[in-house]
This record gives structure tokens, C-alpha cells and sequence, in this order.
């Protein structure tokens, strides 16, 4: 099984919030032991290298809930469940996605303030849905990254050919 999508965290984050104050680090093995992760995909990276994939998902998961007002964050780095999240879990729901936490005013609200956009069907089929806001940075950054090194690189060699075989005048 493959690390599993902020999406696919969210409910397990907001079941195990329902025990109490957790702290994200906690949450983060939590979602490891949960999804059965093996060693290698817990230290997976994203690709900018600062963290890994399953502390980048949850805390994504951790985020959106927190938004929606179904989690509070009572200090940093902790959060806990709301009576709007125990409602939630009440419902006996089977998964939480975006679509569902725009039922929450809050959340919405979020969304305006950040320029959230939702991907369209047809992004959804071009883009990996999975990913969160920073692996999709990160790998836009380094498609542009590419790119320019590309481009240089035949800057470089114009040039070079331009010198070592110069026109005849």
C-alpha cells in the first residue's frame, strides 16, 4: 500500500484526536502504524527534502480539519477534536474530503483567504489529487528547475561551438 493521501488521513487523524490532546508527531506515527508504512516509506521525503511524505500528509490532514473546525489546536504542535468533529465521527462517515468540509463556514472561509482552489475533474486526471500544496511546489519548482538548466546548458554550448568553430569571415 502505498503512502496514503492527506484526504485519505484526515478521518483517521480526527479518530484519534477524539482520544484526547495529540501532538502532531505523535499523529504522524500514528498515521505510519494505521497504514501499515514500512520503514522505507516512513522516511520517504518530499521532494524539497525537508520533511518526510507522511509528516507533509498529516499535517495537511491536520490543517484542512483544523480549518473546517472539526480540530482545535490548544498549543502548537497539538491539536484535539470539537464537538463539531465528534458530531463528524457521530455521522459514522467512511472518509472525509474537501467536498465534505464545505459544509463547514469556516473552512470555506479558508479557502477564500488562501485562494484555495479545488481541481477541476480534468486537473484532477493531469495532476496527482494526492499530493499536498508543498509536493506540488516542490515538483513545479523542480520542472522549472529543469528547464532552465536545460536552457543554459544550450546557451552554453551555442556558445561554445560559436568560439571553437568561429565563421568565415
Amino acid at each position: 500500500m502505498p503512502i496514503p493521501s492527506y484526504d485519505k488521513i484526515m478521518l483517521p487523524v480526527l479518530k484519534l484526536a477524539n482520544s484526547g490532546i495529540v501532538s502532531n508527531k505523535v499523529a504522524m506515527q500514528e498515521m505510519s502504524d494505521i497504514f501499515n508504512l514500512t520503514p522505507e516509506e516512513r522516511e520517504q521525503l518530499i521532494p524539497s527534502g525537508h520533511m518526510t511524505l507522511i509528516r507533509d500528509r498529516t499535517s495537511w490532514a491536520i490543517t484542512y480539519l483544523v480549518q473546517a473546525g472539526l480540530l482545535v489546536r490548544p498549543k502548537r504542535a497539538y491539536f484535539t477534536i470539537t464537538e463539531r468533529g465528534r458530531l463528524a465521527l457521530s455521522e459514522n462517515i467512511n472518509n472525509i474530503t474537501l467536498d465534505y468540509l464545505e459544509r463547514f463556514p469556516e473552512y470555506n472561509e479558508f479557502k477564500q483567504r488562501k485562494k484555495f482552489k479545488k481541481p477541476t475533474e480534468t486537473e484532477v486526471v493531469e495532476a496527482d489529487y494526492e499530493e499536498t500544496p508543498d509536493e506540488r511546489i516542490d515538483k513545479a519548482y523542480d520542472e522549472i528547475s529543469t528547464e532552465v538548466k536545460s536552457e543554459l546548458l544550450e546557451k552554453i554550448l551555442e556558445n561554445y561551438r560559436n568560439d571553437t568553430n568561429p565563421s568565415p569571415s
